[in-house]
């Protein structure tokens, strides 16, 4: 009898021990997201840059949310920056938010068992900026998204009469491309004397699948003064 009872016992010790040493495992499994930092704030857009530290499994997909109540989730505004398989650092551009409003960031990360945040940011959106500055150069939304293309649309604002030696856009995988640094780029050409705001399109070409990019819009004048539009960010499809 007291055989029996002492097997009974070392079962459901052993049972105990087996599953706080399955627990551990799984907790050291975890992966580890932080927000990381927020910079370039304007009326309508916040760049932020986390990091994902300690990657145990595959990610299905990683960004940053934000709302305006705190502790934002995958529920609410989102990016979606895509899969990945190693840690690093990582940049989201926020769009479309309204201007001066106070907005609570976190980023998040989804693997096949579970989503994780970092920790939670503020931000403070700059006051609206009422009218335009004689010339600028507006980076507008995307069309006809492909795997290897895109067409990217721009506006030419200005107040005055100006002289342009080349507009359009350009592209780049990391977060602020210029004329000097870049992945691509169109050259719409000359437009002398440009006294009324200006629409136009511009394709995109020889883009990587599944690639996140970031693009702008661009002018130069005849000065050789060159002006960007806001940074705004896409991924090809597969």
């Amino acid at each position: 009898m007291k055989r029996r009872l002492f097997i009974i016992l070392t079962l459901i010790i052993n049972g105990l021990i087996a599953s706080l040493l399955s627990s551990c495992e799984e907790y050291v499994q975890l992966n580890l997201v932080f927000t990381g930092k927020v910079g370039n704030p304007t009326d309508k857009t916040v760049q932020v840059e986390g990091v994902v530290s300690d990657l145990k499994s595959p990610l299905l997909e990683h960004g940053h949310c934000w709302s305006t109540s705190p502790q934002p989730t995958v529920n609410d505004f989102k990016t979606e920056l895509g899969p990945r398989s190693e840690a690093g650092t990582f940049v989201s551009l926020l769009t479309d938010l309204n201007p001066n409003t106070l907005y609570f960031i976190r980023a998040y990360l989804i693997s096949e068992t579970e989503v994780r945040y970092g920790e939670q940011l503020s931000v403070q959106t700059l006051p609206l900026q009422v009218g335009i500055k004689e010339f600028q150069a507006s980076t507008e939304g995307l069309s006809d998204i492909k795997a290897s293309s895109a067409t990217a649309k721009g506006k030419l604002l200005t107040e005055v009469s100006i002289n342009l030696a080349q507009y359009g856009h350009i592209w780049a995988t990391q977060a602020t491309p210029t004329l000097s640094n870049n992945s691509g780029s169109t050259n719409l050409g000359a437009l002398p004397n440009l006294s009324n705001n200006r629409d136009y399109s511009g394709a995109m070409t020889v883009l990587n699948p599944n690639t996140l990019y970031y693009y702008r819009a661009y002018a130069v004048d005849n000065t050789n003064k060159v002006y960007y539009g806001t940074i705004r960010q896409f991924t090809t499809p597969n």
